[in-house]
């Protein structure tokens, strides 16, 4: 049997610290906290607002996007996640993203982005 997304082991443990962090920064959670942190893992991914994070390499990667985030991308889980997240600006809108997330890095999140995102494909040759 296949395991959903949200039902793995590893997502269902970075749902909790997206929760938990979500949580700590802004004071209120981001959706209601369910018995477990299977059910809490599965409330967030079809939750119905946009949910998604990358890492911290050095060009970052999204590692998670709840169903909402798939769909606005139309987007697979194995396709989003290898995803570079500067690829979801325009190229002239990418500077509004890096002061969007110079904000992120100084505060820890930012709540009141408001803009086009999208998947761009470059050419790479």
């Amino acid at each position: 049997m296949v395991r959903e997304v949200w039902q793995q082991p590893e997502i269902v443990t970075w749902s909790q610290l997206l929760l938990d962090s979500y949580e700590k920064l802004l004071g209120h959670q981001l959706i209601e906290r369910k018995d477990n942190a299977q059910a809490r893992a599965q409330a967030l991914f079809f939750a119905p607002l946009v949910v998604a994070s990358h890492g911290t390499e050095a060009d970052p990667i999204l590692n998670y996007g709840n169903q909402c985030a798939l769909d606005l991308w139309d987007m697979t889980w194995d396709n989003f996640t290898k995803t570079p997240s500067r690829m979801t600006a325009e190229p002239v809108n990418r500077e509004e993203r890096k002061k969007m997330l110079a904000q992120v890095a100084k505060q820890g999140f930012i709540d009141n982005y408001r803009g086009v995102r999208m998947l761009v494909q470059e050419n790479v040759s």
